[in-house]
């Protein structure tokens, strides 16, 4: 249909005019100042075939193909399941063993107290040094730590000065947290860095302090 349209166009001034030709035919081989663009858009409209529908014009989604895989893991075993009626056990955290031996007064600069005397504090396979050179020989802060990325888009709460089983207090923190532990290590939350240093994906710096002054650290 444009092809036709723009040879009838150009035709033009090669002959005279007929009746039946039409009025886009006759104000153009009359001089008009019709463009190239406008007999497009004439000849588009002309033919509502050429117009797409609004079925067949792209609709743009909040989130692309990669996003949506990430934030539903693995939508075609979920769809697999779903229409098989399997119906999958998710990973739950574990019990938490060491249970705390009294209920600390926290700061609003996240300083706690030690245990009382007359409160035995058991031993445990694993230990968290407080923070030191206070004057008078206070007594120093639990080394919990909430950090931000440079772009302010992600936070996580470090553990310092942590000795002993390491990995027994991972698995303690992750049932303190309610954190299960992935099928995947490289999607786990919790992470060991070097020098006894214990971090976590989020702001869990209040909810750790509780968790360690209460066990008697």
């Amino acid at each position: 249909m444009i092809l036709s349209g723009l040879l009838r166009v150009a035709s033009t001034r090669s002959r005279v005019p007929l009746a039946t030709d039409g009025p886009r035919f006759v104000s153009l081989a009359a001089g008009t100042s019709a463009t190239w663009s406008k007999v497009l858009l004439q000849t588009t409209t002309s033919s509502p075939s050429l117009v797409p529908s609004p079925q067949q014009q792209q609709v743009r989604t909040r989130h692309s193909n990669t996003q949506i895989k990430r934030l539903l893991k693995n939508p075609k075993r979920d769809r697999l399941d779903r229409e098989q009626g399997i119906e999958r056990i998710k990973s739950m955290p574990p019990e938490i063993v060491y249970q705390p031996i009294w209920e600390p007064k926290m700061l609003r600069n996240g300083w706690s107290p030690l245990p009382p005397a007359d409160v035995e504090v058991p031993s445990y396979p694993f230990s968290v040094k407080r923070t030191g050179n206070k004057p008078q020989n206070a007594v120093g802060f639990l080394p919990v730590y909430s950090k931000m990325r440079k772009d302010g888009t992600k936070a996580y709460t470090r553990i310092k000065k942590v000795g002993g089983d390491r990995d027994r207090f991972v698995q303690e923190l992750r049932a303190v947290l309610e954190i299960p532990t992935p099928k995947n290590p490289k999607e786990d939350k919790i992470r060991i860095r070097t020098g006894g240093t214990i971090e976590v994906d989020g702001n869990f710096s209040k909810d750790v302090r509780l968790w360690l002054a209460g066990l008697g650290f």
